[in-house]
């Protein structure tokens, strides 16, 4: 499986209106569909990347008790607008658009997307070797 790639390029150097809402409506067609897109040709610098990954590690680094002094018990509750609430394992699944317009998600009415693995519970790999 390959992921949708956009490139962004275009934008930066002359890109129109119609450009920018074409790779939108790209970017939103991927993630619709697979859940993930590449993009190229951005003007993120890598010293940005370098400083928002940082910050990934040190949230999933967290432990868990500091994680649950922020526990996620509805979709009702938000720290702040757009700003949801810490995730246990097993709690959230993840499935893309055509998941749910598979002919099975269909007749079960959505149930058999429960049965879809949480990437969170997955194991870590073992580092050590």
């Amino acid at each position: 499986m390959s992921f949708p790639i956009v490139d962004l390029s275009l934008l930066t150097l002359r890109g129109t209106e119609e450009d920018s809402e074409k790779r939108s409506r790209d970017i939103c067609d991927a993630f619709n569909r697979m859940g993930f897109v590449n993009i190229i040709g951005h003007v993120i610098s890598d010293n940005l990347f370098r400083e928002a990954f940082e910050w990934s590690r040190k949230l999933f680094t967290l432990s868990h008790e500091a994680n649950m002094k922020v526990p996620h018990t509805s979709r009702k509750h938000f720290i702040a607008p757009g700003l949801l609430k810490y995730s246990p394992l097993g709690l959230e699944k993840v499935y893309s658009k055509d998941d749910t317009e598979a002919d099975e998600a269909k007749e079960s009415r959505g149930s058999s997307l429960r049965e879809i693995q949480d990437y969170k519970v997955c194991e870590k790999p073992n580092n050590s070797a």
